[in-house]
């Protein structure tokens, strides 16, 4: 990694993913920095050197006992199916491996088109939608408003970077939840379990 791209690996929006048709949005290290320092008060060091590959280094303070901590209680898991739409790779892994770690089977699309089509094909057995609202080809809102016809009662929690101020009355009205980017593990699993419940 050349010490330019290192420079600038954590930077919102900074992509080097720009081939071939696609463009990552660059959000995806900034997310690791973003709960890495602020959320845990941890640090992150790039270690590499150009043509021979690079080595991310997390450094997070000791943790305290449960009891010192006040940490979240635990999560509750389940076998559901859940269906991410999200178009960052980093993302969609990030969330596909913690809700698969809690028990549930996740399918993944990488555009709203995509996510549109899986939900068609498995309509059936999708519990909960997991979306997006910036994507390419089809917006979150539109595929939200397509899934909705299809299945009037869907459970859709909304992901962004906005507040949910900045969007609560268009899409979050009809919406069962909303999870605020970068979210941390225990979020993620707790508010899947509460849209299911309700």
């Amino acid at each position: 990694m050349p010490d330019e791209v290192k420079r600038k690996a954590f930077d919102p929006l900074f992509t080097t993913k720009d081939k071939g048709g696609k463009r990552g949005q660059g959000l995806g290290l900034a997310m690791v920095f973003n709960i890495v320092t602020k959320r845990h008060g941890g640090h992150v060091y790039i270690e590499g050197e150009e043509g021979k590959g690079a080595a991310f280094h997390i450094y997070l303070p000791k943790g305290q006992s449960e009891e010192k901590s006040g940490v979240d209680e635990q999560v509750l898991g389940g076998d559901e199916t859940v269906l991410i739409i999200e178009d960052e790779e980093q993302v969609s892994e990030l969330a596909k491996t913690l809700l698969e770690g809690y028990g549930y089977k996740v399918l993944a699309a990488s555009d709203g088109e995509e996510g549109l089509e899986i939900y068609k094909r498995n309509k059936e057995t999708i519990d909960i939608v997991l979306l997006d609202l910036t994507m390419p080809k089809m917006s979150g809102q539109m595929v939200f408003e397509r899934i909705r016809s299809i299945n009037p009662d869907v459970k859709v929690i909304i992901c962004s970077g906005q507040s949910d101020e900045d969007i609560r009355d268009g899409i979050l009205s009809n919406a069962k939840g909303f999870l605020k980017k970068p979210y941390r593990v225990n979020d993620l699993g707790k508010i899947v379990r509460e849209v299911l419940y309700v």
